[in-house]
C-alpha cells in the first residue's frame, strides 16, 4: 500500500501542505466519471473496493482542483463563448421573423389568385382595354 506522505512548508505566513495523490485512484475515478458515474459513486466504489478514505479522498480532491484549472475560462475565452450563444440567439430571432414574413407572403398570394380566378372575366377585359 501507498503511504500518505504529509509535509508541511512554511513560506511568507502560509501554510502549504503537499499530499502524495495515488495514481491508480485518481485514474480510476476519472475513468469512472468519464463512464457516466457521479464523484461521489466513483469514491464510493473505490471505498468498497478496500482502499484508504483518505486516499480516496484525496484524490477525489486533486481530480476537482485539475478539473477547475482545465474549466476556468479567460477573458477571452468568456467573450468568444458570449458572442456564440448571442450568435445563436440573433439566429432564432431572424428565423422566426423570416418565417412570419414567408407565411404572409404566402397568404396575399394564394388571395390574389383566388380573386383572379373569381374574377377572370373582369381581369381579361381590364388586360385587352391596357394593350
Amino acid at each position: 500500500m501507498a503511504m500518505n506522505l504529509t509535509k508541511p512548508y512554511i513560506f511568507k505566513s502560509f501554510i502549504l501542505i503537499t499530499t502524495m495523490v495515488r495514481n491508480d485512484i485518481l485514474s480510476g475515478i476519472k475513468a469512472s466519471v468519464l463512464k457516466g458515474e457521479t464523484l461521489q459513486q466513483a469514491m464510493m466504489s473505490f471505498y468498497n473496493a478496500g482502499y484508504q478514505k483518505q486516499d480516496i479522498e484525496d484524490a477525489a480532491r486533486a481530480l476537482q482542483q485539475e478539473n477547475q484549472k482545465i474549466l476556468e475560462p479567460t477573458a477571452e475565452k468568456k467573450q468568444i463563448m458570449q458572442k456564440v450563444s448571442d450568435y445563436a440567439g440573433n439566429t432564432k430571432k431572424k428565423d422566426g421573423k423570416i418565417i412570419t414574413f414567408l407565411l404572409i407572403l404566402l397568404v396575399f398570394i394564394l388571395i390574389t389568385l383566388l380573386l383572379a380566378f373569381l374574377f377572370r372575366e373582369k381581369v381579361i377585359e381590364f388586360l385587352n382595354s391596357l394593350f
